[in-house]
């Protein structure tokens, strides 16, 4: 039963006048039977089914419906009333175009998951002589075939209360009655409210005659001019055959393409948008040790060679990085960290082996063993070294000696090599060269073929000298240039050779001067620490070197004519008084101890009549005050590391005593130790001797073997650095892979970095304008449907169901950009790549790889984009009033 208890509906005017357009209106209608109300245009009529309906809320009263206030029901509560309680038919049809007229009638049904019995539909459309009209859609209609259709749509789902406005407004008057007939037909089974300006009908159909006075209903009982015949089948007459179809499929796609242009558009610039993104994005996301694997792999490369690499910025505050050579101490942890044993170049033998090209040198020597030859893939020729005067060279050198002969001998095959000798000094500078017995020959997999263009008479100068720098980076890097000893060569023969030679490299300096330790330099003797008191002629010598070195003077002062100088206005003050009688016989025009001063400055104090010491008491005195000054002033100096030309590292070895001395090796800067101390000096150098220019890895075919141990290496800190001897201005230490490739890749990559901040902001604006231009496609695809979405509201249909409408529009959208976009970003890259590899073919072919990040991105950034900016204005639209979505306000 539906009951109007003291309706009062009032609506506020522009200018904030109220309208009172019901007053205390009260009703009850019965639950079955057919309600006409009939009354001129203005007077009320559509506010009270739009009441009944749910549509608007009353201003004050209840409207009750089996026991449930209508006007209390919240959001949920009025879908539910509105899809299983009440069916309406708008005087402006609200049909979804995008439909056929059978889609129309059956789409409530469909949406709500409801039973679709088509033989009912088209009973429906047969009353209403639309049947053949069924595959049509709406806009090839006449508004008198809409209107029909609207009925039917109402009729098909079964309501227990109908709503009528206008229903027969665009109908002839055959039409009209029939379709009376039919509402006089069900409203025996169910409550039929018509709204409508035709007394005529009224008159003829209506069990109610409801009319508006004073605000009011009154109610004026009819007898029907028409007695109600059986004009419709039985409910047992029709099969029930269920209809099985998705409208909300149909409606996503009908929605996309509706408007042509601005989805092409709207594509076009979200996936450039997109690609742009994704493509900047993969310049910063690819890892560098990625890219060179991938390239390793296709070169079938069997190791990894893998150095130092400080990040610094140097005094002009220009940001740089350098590949530095490490230690033994380094070497060995980086081995028990990978649980390998690795291979080190150690970076000695820098003399040239016999009859190759300037491009092949020896780099330095490499330790063997059989384990290590198993697992690093070599294979061999010969056999490996078993003594330290026996070595294994490699077959680029066997090549080279195969085109060039080997000290003018003709080589054709391994064995004409093996058992031949090379002569080699392990250290620069040595008088007497050590000789090497061949014993085999190891291929290290050079890539002969990368490089074979350099023998072809066409290949252009510009990629002669690329293929040439690619190979010098390469070797510098590589086995290949390196011979093969037997295990413990750098510990039994080179320490030895660098425990006694310690500072012959000029590695260790004094502040910014170099010394040297020797022990037959001639000098005259070593001051100990003077007081300020202690006299010239005191001045005592020490010979014992333990625990600290002495100094030359000319650390803290170079040059003794300069000091002697310094101090001599002091020494003419004090002796000017002893001699000033004398002094002035011979310059009667003196005028005090300046001109004595003036008289020893020109003079050189050489031959000087008036001075009561000689000039070496005189440079005793003067050494005297300067040592004493030092020491009162408690200045003192350590000694310095040299590791590179731009780095050292400070010791802080004691300085025990300063000394001078008229040697003409005097200025050479030399420190003086006992033995004792240069044991602890090399002791604590030893972590910062950079004897091993890479150590190698092996290459596994597994990619994620070598990329975990690359990624491993990079969470280890490199032991020496941990005091970080390079200074203040380092701002990263790690490990680099260190080969040709590498060296492509950096020469790409400054291409790179100089376009970076452009990059950078391409990357920004395309990020910024996918999003722009997602919101401005749905917020107006969503503007355009909002009437739609009123109408599907007004039918009942849920929340949920609207949203899946829209998220299939988002889905076909989002489908179509991710397709593009996954053909487009690939084909760009390659291309890219081939522009930016264009100088570096031989070597590196792939600069730039969409990632797994990037293909993340072009698969989800449109879907949960666009979903996400589909929520907000759908969700707005679908929290207003039904009325005022289908007014589109």
């Amino acid at each position: 039963m539906l009951e109007l208890k003291n309706i009062t509906k009032e609506y506020k005017e522009s200018n904030n006048i109220s309208s009172l357009i019901l007053d205390s209106l009260s009703y009850t209608f019965n639950e079955k039977g057919l309600y006409f109300i009939t009354d001129p245009s203005g007077s009320g009529k559509t506010t009270i089914i739009n009441l009944i309906s749910g549509f608007l809320k009353p201003t004050s009263g209840e409207i009750i419906y089996n026991d449930i206030r209508i006007d209390k029901l919240d959001n949920h509560s009025l879908s539910e009333y509105w899809a299983n309680e009440i069916s309406f038919v708008f005087q402006e049809y609200n049909l979804i175009e995008s439909l056929t007229v059978y889609e129309n009638i059956s789409m409530p049904l469909a949406l709500e998951r409801k039973p679709v019995i088509a033989d009912e539909i088209d009973s429906i459309m047969d009353m209403l002589e639309i049947k053949k009209l069924k595959n049509r859609r709406i806009n090839e209609l006449s508004g008198g075939e809409r209107q029909r259709v609207a009925v039917g749509r109402a009729l098909a789902r079964k309501s227990s209360i109908l709503i009528c406005d206008e229903p027969t407004g665009a109908l002839d008057e055959e039409n009209s009655n029939r379709l009376l007939r039919y509402l006089k037909r069900i409203s025996t089974e169910k409550l039929v409210i018509v709204v409508s300006h035709n007394m005529k009908l009224a008159r003829s159909y209506a069990d109610y005659i409801l009319n508006i006075e004073g605000k009011k209903l009154v109610e004026e009982c009819n007898q029907p001019l028409y007695i109600e015949k059986s004009e419709i089948k039985d409910d047992n007459y029709f099969i029930k055959a269920k209809h099985k179809h998705n409208p909300s499929l149909k409606m996503s796609f009908h929605y996309l393409f509706k408007k042509k242009l601005r989805l092409i558009a709207s594509l076009l610039f979200i996936i450039t948008a997109m690609v742009i993104f994704s493509i900047v994005s993969s310049f910063y996301t690819y890892s560098k040790n990625d890219a060179i694997i991938n390239e390793m792999s296709k070169a079938n490369e069997k190791y990894i060679s893998v150095s130092e690499k400080i990040d610094s910025i140097s005094k002009r505050d220009f940001e740089y990085s350098k590949l530095i050579n490490m230690s033994e101490v380094t070497a060995n942890s980086l081995a028990s960290a990978l649980d390998l044993p690795l291979l080190k170049s150690y970076s000695y033998f820098l003399e040239n082996m016999p009859a190759t090209n300037s491009m092949l040198q020896i780099s330095g020597f490499t330790e063997i063993d059989e384990e290590q030859l198993e697992l690093y893939g070599f294979s061999l020729d010969g056999r490996l070294p078993n003594s330290y005067n026996e070595a294994v060279v490699t077959k680029l050198f066997y090549e080279a000696y195969k085109s060039n002969g080997f000290n003018d001998e003709y080589i054709e095959k391994p064995d004409d090599l093996i058992g031949r000798s090379i002569a080699l000094k392990p250290i620069k500078d040595m008088e007497e060269e050590i000789e090497f017995k061949i014993t085999g020959i190891i291929d290290t997999g050079f890539n002969y073929k990368a490089y074979s263009r350099l023998n072809d008479d066409t290949i252009s100068e510009d990629e002669y000298n690329i293929l040439i720098d690619e190979l010098k980076a390469g070797l510098e890097a590589a086995l290949h240039n390196t011979i093969f000893l037997k295990h413990g060569y750098y510990d039994n023969i080179i320490k030895p050779i660098r425990d006694n030679n310690i500072f012959n490299e000029n590695r260790i300096i004094i502040s910014s001067d170099k010394a040297f330790v020797k022990d037959d330099e001639p000098f005259a003797g070593i001051m100990n620490r003077l007081s300020a008191n202690t006299p010239a002629s005191e001045i005592t010598y020490i010979n014992d070197f333990s625990n600290g070195v002495i100094v030359p003077l000319n650390l803290f002062y170079t040059d003794i004519s300069s000091l002697m100088r310094m101090y001599a206005e002091e020494y003419a003050i004090s002796v000017y008084p002893l001699i000033e009688d004398e002094f002035k016989k011979d310059y009667p025009h003196s005028k005090g101890y300046s001109d004595y001063l003036k008289y020893l400055w020109k003079n050189d104090y050489f031959d000087l009549k008036y001075q009561p010491i000689s000039k070496q008491e005189y440079k005793d005195y003067v050494v005297k005050k300067h040592v004493a000054k030092i020491f009162k002033d408690d200045y003192n100096v350590g000694l310095e590391y040299k590791i590179d030309q731009e780095s050292s590292v400070e010791l802080n070895i004691p300085i025990k005593g300063i000394y001078y001395s008229e040697h003409e090796n005097y200025n050479s800067d030399i420190a003086y130790c006992d033995q004792s101390l240069i044991a602890e000096i090399r002791n604590k150098l030893s972590y910062l001797e950079n004897d091993i220019s890479f150590v190698a890895l092996p290459f596994s075919n597994n990619k994620s073997v070598n990329t975990g141990y690359l990624d491993k290496l990079n969470r280890i800190t490199p032991n020496e650095y941990i005091n970080n001897p390079y200074g203040e201005e380092i701002t990263g230490i790690c490990y680099d892979i260190r080969n040709e490739y590498s060296y492509s890749y950096d020469m790409i990559y400054s291409d790179i970095e100089g376009v970076s901040s452009i990059l950078i902001i391409c990357g920004s604006i395309s990020l910024l304008l996918f999003i722009v231009f997602l919101i401005m496609y749905i917020n107006g695809v969503i503007q355009d449907r909002a009437r739609e979405v009123g109408i599907l509201k007004s039918l009942g249909i849920n929340n949920k169901s609207i949203y899946k409408i829209f998220i299939s529009i988002v889905l076909m959208f989002s489908a179509i950009a991710i397709i593009i976009g996954l053909i487009l970003s690939p084909a760009l890259v390659e291309v890219l790549n081939k522009i930016m590899c264009s100088d570096y073919l031989a070597i590196f072919s792939r600069f730039i790889r969409l990632g797994a990040y990037e293909y993340i991105f072009i698969i989800f950034a449109p879907l949960v984009t666009s979903l996400a900016i589909m929520v907000l204005p759908l969700r707005a639209w679908l929290r207003k009033p039904v009325l005022d979505v289908l007014k589109n306000k």
